[in-house]
Order: C-alpha cells, then sequence, then structure tokens
C-alpha cells in the first residue's frame, strides 16, 4: 500500500542472511492486454522474481508455488530482506526455497514492470486493482506455467489483492493469508490519506498534467504522508521526541524518497484503489484464510472492527490482530515476519492436502464423509459425565459443509451456540480432525485447534483421532483424549470422545436418514 515498507524495513533490519539463496529474475510481456477502462497496452511488462524450484504431480501439476505481492510503491524486491526472507524463505524455515516456489512480481505501475514513467507519463492506462490482480494471475498461469497455488499472500496492498484472489478465482489456491488489509472499500481515514496525495499532485501547476520533465513539488507531500501513515506513533515518538528531531527525520525520508519516486507513478498507485470492494462477494471465498492485522495500523485500525465482522462471512476464514508492542511497527508490521510467521506455519499445517490420501480405509471414510455435504442433522446424547450439563435439553444439529476437496467443516450447534466447528481435513499423513471454536464476533477462542491426526488401524466407518501436541498445549488435561468418528451410510454419523484413565466419556449420535433444515 506504500512505499515505506521498503524504507523502513532496510532501515531496521541487516542485509538478509546468507543462507538465503539469490532469486532468479525475469520478464513476462501480456501482448494486447486491455484494462477495465477499455484502453489498452500492446506490451504488458510483468517483472517477477522467483526462489526455488516448481515441482509437478504426476498430473504435471505445479503443487509447491506460493506467490507473494507486494505494497502500493513497493516491489517484489522488498521480500529479499532479514525480516522477511531470512524468516521465511531459509532451509528449515517456513517457506524454505528448498520446498517452495516463490513468485515475487511487482505489479503493474511498480519497480521494472510496465509503469507511467517509462514514457507514457499521464497517457498510461488508468489501471485499477482488478487489472493488476489480471495481469498477477497472468504471470502466474501463463508466464510461468503454474496452474495452482499452495498459497496466495500479500502486504498492504498485496494484501487487499489476496482478498480478491480469493474471491475472482476461489479454486486456484489451498490457503490465503492477508496482511494489514481489510476486506471493504477504501474509505474513512484510508481514503483520506490518499486524496491528500492525488488532490496536491493533480492541483500543482508543476504537475503539468502528467508532462512534467522535473518533479513536481507535490511529490514532497506524496512523501510526507507516506511517512506519516507508515509506523505507529510510538515508534514516531521514540525516533523523533523533539520538533526539531522530527523536521530531521520527515526532511532525511523525504530527501531520501526523491531520489527515486515519480509523481506519476505514485498518482497512479494511489489512484488505483478505486476499485477495490471484495465485501460484497466474501462468501466466494471457500479456501481457507487467515488474515493478520496489527492494533497499531493506524491504516487498518482495529477500532473500527471491519475485519472482526467481515470475516465471519468467509466460510474458511479467520482472523488475528497482533497486539502492540515494542517488536510492532504499526502498518509496516507486515513485513515483519518474525511477529507473525507462527500464523503461517499453522496455516500451512492445517490446509497441508495436496498429496492425497492414499490409505483404503481413510479414502472410504472420506468418501462416506463428502456425501453427507450440504446436509444438516438433528442429533442426540447417548452418553455424557452426569456432572456435564453443557447439551442437556438443548437441540444440537450439525450442518456439514463447507466441503471443498481437502477440507470438511461441520458446524455444531449448540441450541442458539454457534460458537463450534468440527473441521475434518484430508493430510500428506492421512486424516486430521481439528475444533474450531469462535466468539460471537467471529475472532478465534484461545482454546481452539485442538484434536489431532486419525490413526492408522482405522476402519472405513470409524476413525479415532488421539490429542496432538498442540492439544496438549492448550488444553493439559487432554492430554489422553481420543475423539472418534463413526459413518454408517444412509444412518447415522457418531462424535464420540473418552479420555483414556478416566471415567469421562462424550456420545452423540445424530440421525442422517433424515435431513433438518440448516440453522
Amino acid at each position: 500500500m506504500w512505499l515505506l515498507t521498503l524504507a523502513i524495513t532496510l532501515t531496521l533490519a541487516p542485509p538478509p542472511q546468507a543462507q538465503v539463496p539469490s532469486p532468479t529474475e525475469g520478464d513476462f510481456v501480456i501482448r494486447n492486454f486491455t484494462f477495465t477502462s477499455g484502453e489498452s497496452l500492446p506490451e504488458l511488462r510483468m517483472h517477477y522474481r522467483t526462489y526455488g524450484t516448481p515441482r509437478r504431480d504426476a498430473q504435471g501439476i505445479v503443487r509447491n508455488a506460493v506467490l507473494i505481492m507486494h505494497g502500493t510503491g513497493g516491489t517484489g524486491g522488498q521480500f529479499s530482506g532479514r525480516g522477511f526472507a531470512g524468516e521465511l524463505f531459509g532451509p528449515g524455515q517456513p517457506l524454505a526455497a528448498t520446498r517452495y516456489f516463490i513468485i515475487l512480481p511487482d505489479d503493474i505501475g511498480h519497480g521494472r514492470s510496465s509503469k507511467p514513467s517509462d514514457g507514457l507519463r499521464a497517457a498510461f492506462p488508468r489501471y485499477g486493482y482488478v487489472d493488476m490482480v489480471t495481469a498477477e494471475h497472468r504471470l502466474v498461469r501463463e508466464g510461468l506455467g503454474v496452474s495452482h497455488l499452495r498459497l496466495v499472500m500479500g502486504t498492504s496492498m498485496g494484501g487487499m489483492h489476496t482478498w480478491m484472489w480469493g474471491e475472482m478465482y476461489p479454486d486456484f489456491m489451498d490457503a490465503l493469508m492477508p496482511l494489514a488489509s481489510l476486506p471493504t472499500q477504501i474509505a474513512g481515514r484510508n481514503r483520506a490519506w490518499r486524496r491528500v496525495v492525488i488532490d496536491a499532485i493533480r492541483s500543482d501547476p508543476d504537475w503539468k498534467n502528467g508532462d512534467y520533465t522535473t518533479q513536481p513539488r507535490s511529490l514532497r507531500t506524496a512523501a510526507q504522508m507516506l511517512w506519516l501513515v507508515g509506523s505507529n506513533p510510538i515508534r514516531r515518538q521514540t525516533e523523533a521526541p523533539t520538533l526539531q528531531d522530527a523536521d530531521r527525520v520527515l526532511d532525511a525520508y523525504v530527501a531520501n524518497y526523491l531520489k527515486t519516486g515519480d509523481a506519476n507513478d505514485i498518482l497512479y498507485a494511489l489512484e488505483a484503489s478505486r476499485d477495490y470492494d471484495p465485501g460484497p462477494a466474501l462468501e466466494k471465498i471457500t479456501a481457507p484464510l487467515v488474515a493478520i492485522n496489527s492494533a497499531d495500523d493506524i491504516i487498518n485500525p482495529p477500532e473500527l472492527r471491519i475485519l472482526e465482522t467481515q470475516i465471519t462471512r468467509v466460510p474458511n476464514g479467520r482472523a488475528i490482530v497482533l497486539p502492540l508492542s515494542e517488536r510492532t511497527a504499526g502498518h509496516g508490521t507486515h513485513t515483519l515476519a518474525a511477529l507473525w510467521k507462527e500464523h503461517l506455519v499453522a496455516l500451512l499445517a492445517d490446509t497441508e492436502g495436496t498429496i492425497r490420501v492414499t490409505d483404503a480405509a481413510h479414502v472410504q471414510f472420506w468418501t462416506n464423509l463428502r456425501a453427507l455435504c450440504g446436509g444438516a442433522f438433528e442429533g442426540t446424547v447417548i452418553e455424557a459425565p452426569p456432572s456435564d450439563t453443557t447439551f442437556a435439553g438443548k437441540r444440537l444439529v450439525m450442518r456439514v459443509g463447507p466441503c471443498s476437496a481437502d477440507e470438511i467443516r461441520i458446524p455444531f450447534h449448540v441450541g442458539d451456540d454457534r460458537s463450534r466447528t468440527w473441521v475434518i481435513t484430508r493430510t500428506a499423513g492421512g486424516l486430521r480432525l481439528k475444533h474450531d471454536h469462535r466468539h460471537e464476533n467471529g475472532t478465534e477462542d484461545k482454546v481452539s485447534r485442538y484434536g489431532g491426526d486419525a490413526r492408522r488401524a482405522g476402519r472405513a466407518t470409524r476413525q479415532e483421532f488421539p490429542a496432538d501436541a498442540h492439544t496438549i498445549g492448550v488444553i493439559p488435561e487432554a492430554r489422553t483424549n481420543v475423539w472418534t468418528i463413526e459413518i454408517e451410510p444412509g444412518k447415522t454419523f457418531v462424535y464420540a470422545l473418552r479420555r483414556e484413565g478416566t471415567d469421562r466419556r462424550f456420545r452423540i449420535e445424530f440421525d442422517t436418514t433424515r435431513r433438518v433444515e440448516k440453522p
């Protein structure tokens, strides 16, 4: 969303760690690209960087590709620093280049891709976010020959593009992670700071309708606004505690920005957000999505509660807001991977399913489960501890779905309580059961994602899931828990729990011969 991302990262972090390889760079030229405005270019150049090597399955489909998109004014090169690549791309790290094929494009209007300052100036087509995502898709699909992405993620503007990828190409990826963004139109304060820059440039006589030979004075205003919104107030006060310090720091940033900045380029980039509006189609996003913002981001402040309320409309969505700390950097937190990479690790683990289940019992069990997709069924408690009245006197309904190729979510409604969802996924090792617990506002409960992987000695009609390490960490007393799912095709679905070594037992039986109205 802003060029300061790169400046902050380079200022705060040393050079990339030695174990991160150098990227391969290239250009893909899209012939006769037509923009949503109706304008066109005979050649649209998309520059890109890649790490790693694409790996194809038996059908020739690349299964390890990861797309990472930058913010306004940035480039794919901004991710090569120690704070990002040094935390993610090295051996044994979450997106190790030895395992993944990482794609870092320069978007339209940015870096070494086609942009106004290449020569067309204000005659360059008025591109928008839809054009940018379309070009990203064509680069990936046509330029690099990748028809499936393991992960789509982005920071700031790239985060907004991530939401759009989920809506425009919902079957193209396994997972989505937008950082420092909101799934709504650019409005309020976010629109206001952009308008300050846009109006300053367009009303500047030195701009000359985009046909200037030296940079207009209004480019200083652009740089000043980027500095203002780029970090949190605490960091700004620390680095500039006096009036003299504030002037010195701001002037230094502006002087550095003016060395390479271009008024038309930043004007076009800010105006491009005019067609960003993922809100009406959030339900179309079917891939698991984890959105990460920080509490000190003044561009996307949590007080608006937009992320927390809108994430409930994403079928497999989850929202995380990182608390303010001495390590966060406001909007720039999106490039400090050490602060959020644990959530990336969890997302990758939860969506690990591109290697298909081969165990015969697991395959048939999955088939039996998928046959229930789209239905809702009423249940009855068959067994429960006498002292536990959680389900007593309440209507119990499970709703099977949404269902994707490798994940089946089963919201379990206890009366008016909608906080529970059972999540069964196919992983490289077999089957996994997790419990997703959420508050009414859609945010995840502290005790969530517990469960485990199925034992190999299962049957097509019955699978057991012993507690895994994560479960033991969040619920120590559940270390001997074993969950059981039983499916008698055309008859019943059973969810059961036993805590080995104790008398704790639960068993709920659902009648699958009769579908009920979905809650």
